[in-house]
């Protein structure tokens, strides 16, 4: 009622571990009830890792997964996992596009807590600025590239990052080209892990 719709596209469950949990089934029961009641189009799950998403989709039969996936985190890229995913006719949508603004942030503002990392960050920003190209739209355009992606979850923290968002004119890339800033330390890839200063 608040969004003045008829019906959502996609009712995804925030927490995989809804999707795992001994209460799974009344979840996933619930879901498909909203799903028949024409409430939702489509139903799916946000996930952190492979693993998770294998440990749901082996349970049950989705429409949607979103996955965090972004210059640093490449951890979805390893293996077959997102073609596998497509050929069931899965819809990916990709989330924390920006590494939750990490992937944007200057270079000096950086938390010390990605120090044994900090050189992932520094080889990203010295090639941005050596090929004059914006880290955002760098950013964007490893998730543009990914043939398998269906959708886009972007956040911004004002209008006008909105508007430089929107202009950005994108262009397909090698995936293979973005492989040496992936980070595969879990602590740091994972927003959830994080013990920054705030």
């Amino acid at each position: 009622k608040k969004l003045k719709l008829n019906r959502l596209y996609g009712l995804l469950v925030h927490n995989p571990n809804d999707l795992i949990g001994k209460n799974s089934e009344i979840i996933f029961n619930r879901l498909m009830d909203y799903k028949r009641m024409q409430y939702a189009k489509k139903i799916g799950v946000s996930v952190y890792s492979i693993k998770e998403a294998k440990k749901i989709l082996d349970k049950f039969k989705l429409d949607i997964i979103q996955i965090p996936i972004n210059i640093f985190n490449q951890e979805f890229l390893n293996g077959n996992f997102l073609e596998n995913i497509k050929r069931n006719h899965i819809e990916i949508h990709a989330r924390s596009i920006f590494f939750q603004g990490m992937a944007i942030q200057d270079i000096n503002k950086i938390d010390t807590y990605f120090k044994n990392e900090i050189n992932k960050f520094k080889i990203f920003d010295q090639d941005c600025e050596s090929n004059y190209i914006n880290k955002i739209k760098k950013s964007l355009e490893f998730v543009y590239s990914n043939k398998y992606i269906n959708k886009y979850v972007l956040g911004f923290n004002d209008l006008n990052q909105f508007k430089e968002v929107i202009s950005i004119k994108l262009s397909k890339k090698n995936l293979n080209s973005f492989s040496k800033y992936a980070i595969n330390n879990k602590t740091i890839t994972n927003p959830s892990k994080w013990k920054i200063n705030k």
